[in-house]
């Protein structure tokens, strides 16, 4: 224990015996709350201490101190918690009478209260009675934290429970029923929500022992292969486990180098991260093994002297394995005289195990569990046989439902017939009205599809009309072109070319009547999107100034596009020419959105540099301005410009 921990627990101690105790003089007994407080101070206290401390003033005895104050204060639940706690620390210290003391004092006070969560302690009394080797006892409990478990259907528990009776078989040498419980805890643990492929990987190992005495190496292997790609082994603990149980498997099937290789990785990881207990113990127990099998003594040794030395939850069989190892080991050392302690021991062990009565005993509770177990499942069978009559009953009762219902629609059929013929004789009579009817039908035919050809032929003037309109807008902007050619004054030639944006903004207009099926109305959209770039191009941008629309598709007739268009020209042409002077960059943002559903509002933003501070806009003499006030109020709208890091045109019509 390190001295820093061991300062601050001592100091720990002596401000809660400081706490705990009052003048003599006054007499006073401490309240329940500071009771509480002081009870949980020590727990916390106990917690906070290594496993591996186990002086009068370690974890155990911290722990033992809330214990005893739960108690007096009879809070059940933490009092229930603090003892198990305590005694899996007394089992990990190889102290199992005293575990098994406090383990029973904790069962028989949850029988007295009807706890349902005995099987819990059901379970850890069979790990207490596995490890000193009473295997009768451990068979007992473990068939009783079973049947406890599925009394009270507590799925989170079947998983551990059947893979605990599957290690007491294991311990006694019954491998296939073994493999059963075995196979029966993986599949719950499979159906588990927590999906902990360290607790998966332990049960396959489980599955492995069962499998390989049998004979079933291949068998065995495919399993780990199937589980490891399944759940990938990302963590130490689940690497260890991994590589452990493919050397095992790779040894039975003779590929001793693949097995050295493995074993080796086991070893390694393990010594890296240390995990303790079984399977420290198994870790070690393995590559000795190995290498006593290969005859290669002295690397045995190590390994089995370190499988030996670990302590906690090592259960009798798995002891006595390790200590005939041990006396190969020595024998064929020459070691006689540590041989034949080494085997002592391993009798010792064996004949614990082995007691004629407690086999007999063994027997008849397994005779009686798996006789119960069989009642249960004729139960379960019984209950399928009275379902299957139910479903004949059922299926005999639909067949002559069927029946009915066949004789039910052949009454119907003949109704339907009757009425058929009934309603062939009204049919004669309506066929000669019907005559007439469509003798009119074929007049009226004639007069849509006259009517349909004027319709088309309308359709097709309109759409010439725009033609003529935009081709007249051509050659006017043909014509302007070609007029400045002959002009030297340059405001002049602005004049034109501004005449001839505003004639290409209409012009648009008209194209995209005659283009498109829809004669009355114009896709703003399209049409902002066309006029823009028709600008962005005409004035040589060249992506210094970049537009950025957010126009929603928005249909509007002739009579608004087209002044529309104009003022869009004029704010779009205006922001080229001024809001970004000596090739500055920057952005003009377009946006037309509906307010509600009678009003629209279009705004033109640019980055620009602005207007002049003492710009009037009312005052304004500039054509391009005027006509954007004047455009507003022939669409009926309002008209709003602002300068600020720029200029914003608002018109909402």
């Amino acid at each position: 224990m390190p001295k820093w921990l061991l300062i601050i627990y001592c100091i720990g101690v002596a401000v809660l015996h400081a706490t705990a105790q009052q003048p003599a003089a006054q007499k006073i007994p401490p309240k329940r709350d500071s009771l509480i407080a002081q009870a949980e101070r020590f727990r916390k206290l106990g917690d906070s201490l290594p496993e591996s401390d186990t002086s009068a003033t370690g974890k155990v005895a911290t722990l033992q101190k809330a214990l005893a104050l739960y108690d007096t204060l009879q809070i059940d639940t933490a009092w229930e918690a603090l003892l198990d706690q305590i005694a899996v620390l007394h089992i990990r210290q190889d102290k199992w009478q005293l575990a098994e003391q406090e383990v029973q004092q904790l069962l028989h006070y949850q029988q007295s209260n009807g706890s349902k969560d005995i099987s819990i302690t059901y379970d850890l009394l069979t790990t207490i009675y596995r490890s000193k080797g009473a295997l009768s006892q451990a068979f007992y409990y473990a068939v009783q934290a079973i049947e406890k478990a599925e009394a009270v259907n507590d799925t989170a528990m079947f998983a551990r429970v059947y893979g605990r009776l599957g290690a007491v078989y294991k311990d006694l040498n019954q491998y296939d029923k073994a493999l059963v419980w075995h196979r029966k805890a993986l599949e719950w643990q499979y159906k588990s929500r927590q999906k902990n492929a360290f607790v998966v990987y332990n049960m396959t190992w489980s599955i492995v022992h069962d499998l390989l005495p049998l004979a079933r190496a291949k068998e065995a292997l495919d399993l780990v292969l199937e589980v490891t790609t399944k759940y990938p082994a990302e963590r130490s603990a689940e690497k260890v486990v991994r590589a452990s149980m493919l050397g095992e498997c790779y040894n039975e099937l003779k590929q001793y180098k693949l097995a050295e290789k493995y074993f080796i990785e086991s070893v390694t990881l393990e010594e890296k991260n240390p995990h303790g207990y079984s399977m420290h113990f198994n870790i070690y127990y393995n590559v000795g093994k190995f290498y006593n099998d290969q005859r290669q003594y002295e690397q045995s040794r190590y390994y089995l002297l370190q499988a030996a030395a670990t302590k906690g939850f090592i259960n009798h069989a798995n002891q006595r394995n390790v200590q005939l190892l041990l006396f190969r080991v020595d024998s064929a050392a020459g070691k006689y005289i540590a041989a034949i302690e080494h085997y002592q021991k391993y009798k010792s062990i064996s004949d614990t195990l082995y007691d004629i009565t407690r086999n007999w005993q063994m027997e008849e509770m397994q005779a009686k569990f798996e006789t119960d177990k069989k009642e249960q499942d004729i139960q379960i069978l019984r209950k399928e046989s009275l379902l299957q009559q139910t479903e004949l009953k059922q299926a005999s009762l639909s067949r002559n439902i069927t029946i009915a219902v066949i004789i039910l629609l052949l009454i119907i059929i003949a109704l339907l017939y009757n009425r058929y013929r009934i309603r062939q004789q009204s049919n004669i009579q309506l066929e000669s009205q019907q005559i007439e009817i469509n003798h009119k039908n074929t007049s009226l035919q004639k007069l849509l599809d006259e009517k349909e050809n004027l319709l088309t032929e309308k359709e097709w003037l309109i759409k010439e009309i725009h033609h003529r309109v935009n081709n007249n807008l051509q050659i006017v902007m043909s014509l302007l072109n070609s007029q400045s050619a002959y002009l030297d004054s340059d405001s002049a030639i602005m004049a034109i070319r501004d005449s001839q944006h505003r004639m290409r903004a209409m012009s648009l207009i008209h194209q995209k009547l005659y283009q498109s099926d829809k004669m009355a109305t114009i896709d703003m959209q399209v049409y902002i999107q066309e006029l823009t770039s028709y600008l962005d191009d005409n004035f040589n941008v060249n992506n210094r100034i970049k537009f950025e629309l957010d126009i929603p598709p928005i249909e509007l007739d002739v009579a608004q596009a087209v002044p529309l268009g104009l003022i869009l020209n004029e704010a779009i042409t205006n922001a080229i020419k001024y809001a970004f002077p000596d090739n500055k960059q920057g952005n003009v943002i377009i946006s037309m959105q509906r307010q509600t559903d009678e009003y629209i509002k279009l705004t033109i933003t640019d980055n620009g540099q602005g207007l002049p501070p003492a710009f009037d806009v009312a005052g304004s003499h500039s054509l391009g301005m005027s006509l954007i006030q004047g455009l507003t109020k022939q669409l009926n709208g309002d008209f709003e410009m602002k300068s600020d890091e720029g200029v914003t045109i608002t018109v909402t019509f």
